[in-house]
């Protein structure tokens, strides 16, 4: 019975589809990390962005996040899976933006960084469908990265009140699970599009990848919104 359950979690974490080819899902995992918050005790998501010298970046959600807070980072390679690879004890919070923006910029300075990465989606290369597939990516209760197909409804504007600034958000027909914030939606070519953020109505919230850009870029880590290809 136990190895009948390793099994289901082994092959359960790629998404099965013939739109996400297995070598970008495999991708997708071993660049999707899990975040424990072991302040505030809360879990979540992220993925591995950007590298630059010795320090490793991971974008995710901000919601459950504070600077200061003692994180967690477990990393996993396919491998490895269900396992994490390596974790780490010892990761800095060092932009984050609590608005409807929800995102955060997560560095892990070691000697033994992760391996794996996605680059984020150049503005000209995003989805201009009204409708689309995309893969979503995150830890949930299974406690490692699953991918998932989503069908994204489209980009809108939203706001909490009518005192918030608004922020553009990829709408998603299913909402995620909780533990799943912060992981990536990724386009058929292994980019991110955009970060999971909350759910309302039944419908998952991404942060669009033109509000990342544009916060990289307002930020000390601009580099990181000028990716190459994967």
């Amino acid at each position: 019975m136990v190895h009948g359950l390793f099994l289901l979690l082994v092959f359960g974490q790629f998404a099965d589809s013939e739109e996400f080819a297995k070598a970008v899902q495999e991708r997708a995992v071993a660049a999707t990390v899990r975040i424990v918050n072991r302040t505030r005790r809360v879990e979540g998501s992220g993925v591995l962005i950007g590298r630059k010298g010795k320090s490793t970046y991971i974008l995710t959600a901000g919601h459950f996040l504070e600077r200061g807070d003692r994180l967690e980072i477990s990393t996993f390679t396919i491998a490895s899976y269900p396992d994490p690879e390596n974790v780490y004890k010892k990761a800095e919070i060092v932009a984050l933006a609590k608005d409807m923006r929800d995102l955060a910029l997560v560095r892990l300075t070691v000697d033994n960084p992760p391996r794996a990465g996605l680059a984020l989606c150049p503005l000209k290369l995003l989805p201009q469908d009204k409708e689309f597939n995309a893969l979503s990516v995150g830890c949930g209760a299974a406690a490692a990265p699953v991918c998932l197909v989503e069908k994204v409804k489209g980009a809108k504007q939203v706001r909490r009140s009518a005192a918030m600034q608004p922020a553009l958000c990829w709408e998603a027909a299913n909402e995620q699970t909780p533990g799943r914030s912060g992981g990536p939606l990724i386009d058929r070519h292994g980019r991110v599009i955009g970060v999971a953020s909350g759910v309302n109505d039944g419908k998952g919230y991404y942060s669009h990848a033109e509000e990342i850009h544009r916060w990289l870029k307002a930020t000390d880590f601009a580099f990181l919104a000028e990716p190459k290809d994967p």
